[in-house]
């Protein structure tokens, strides 16, 4: 009886392993199969051409998409993934006129090191459309001349992406005279669509100072996240806005703001706005911790009440 009790045991336990086996490779052959069915599957997006030519030292890259599926699809970005970089500085200072050479893609020495440049780029393309995307690709380091290769890569969807076949050099040459400047659009709602698709500080920066310039009201949508900033030139380009494009009700966040910063630079950008209204400015102070910014602020700004 003993020994029949521990076959019984014997067995059972051969047949929990079994079980566990065969649970593991029905999990792997699921995993191969879908592997498998992912790598066959044909792309949604089609890159159906893709050059590149040049506009002074700049290079400009044109691709043609096709959306090959049978529903939209939404690009997020395009990526320069490189293989290869290089540099050169021009030593001698420029006597002459700076050359204004227009971009809408920056790359700079930190996107060499990582080797990879990201434009954003929000675009949907609906079923059968087949467009276009060009970037003139500029270099934000001021006289000099960089060489890059490598290849372009779309992302769409949630984690898709197509790449071109052949890698892509580029030169961009910021050669004694030249300089990079944003190509601005001239619609207000252009202007708008490329500042949400903006990420660097440099072109960000120019676009602030053109909204500001064209009283366009529509920045309001999108200034909180200008003014929670860690650069302090895109903070300052956003004060500067509202300073122009004043609004009673961002007084509060702004009086915080230059308690909270230690720059000199905003608290006067601040302190402009809270000129517009000194007595709404005073009595938000009031409601503060007194120190000597607040009391600065308040014998300030009663001067201008009377």
């Amino acid at each position: 009886m003993g020994a029949n009790l521990f076959r019984s045991q014997i067995n059972k336990e051969r047949l929990e392993l079994i079980s566990v086996l065969l649970g593991i490779l029905s999990t792997i052959s699921a995993g191969v199969y879908f592997l498998y069915i992912n790598l066959k599957a044909e792309p949604d997006l089609k890159i159906l051409s893709a050059e590149v030519v040049y506009v002074k030292s700049y290079p400009v890259v044109k691709m043609i998409i096709q959306n090959t599926s049978s529903s939209p699809q939404f690009i997020n970005n395009v990526e320069y993934e490189l293989n290869n970089s290089n540099y050169k500085h021009y030593d001698v200072e420029p006597l002459g006129e700076p050359v204004q050479v227009k971009y809408n893609w920056l790359i700079s020495k930190d996107d060499l090191s990582l080797k990879k440049s990201r434009k954003t780029l929000k675009k949907i393309i609906i079923k059968d459309e087949i467009c276009e995307i060009s970037f003139i690709v500029g270099f934000k380091e001021l006289r000099y001349k960089v060489n890059m290769d490598g290849y372009f890569r779309i992302n769409y969807g949630e984690d898709k992406y197509i790449r071109t076949k052949d890698r892509f050099k580029l030169t961009v040459d910021n050669e004694l005279f030249n300089y990079p400047v944003l190509d601005l659009p001239r619609s207000e709602d252009s202007l708008m669509v490329m500042l949400k698709n903006t990420d660097d500080e440099y072109s960000r920066i120019t676009l602030i100072n053109e909204i500001s310039e064209r009283n366009i009201l529509q920045y309001y949508n999108y200034i909180d996240y200008d003014l929670k900033s860690k650069d302090l030139s895109i903070l300052l380009a956003a004060l500067q806005y509202i300073k122009n494009n004043p609004r009673k009700d961002y007084l509060n966040k702004i009086i915080n703001l230059s308690m909270s910063i230690e720059s000199a630079q905003v608290k006067q950008k601040a302190f402009d706005i809270m000129r517009i209204y000194p007595s709404e400015s005073i009595q938000i102070l009031d409601k503060l911790d007194q120190n000597e910014l607040t009391r600065f602020y308040k014998s300030s700004l009663l001067q201008h009440t009377k």
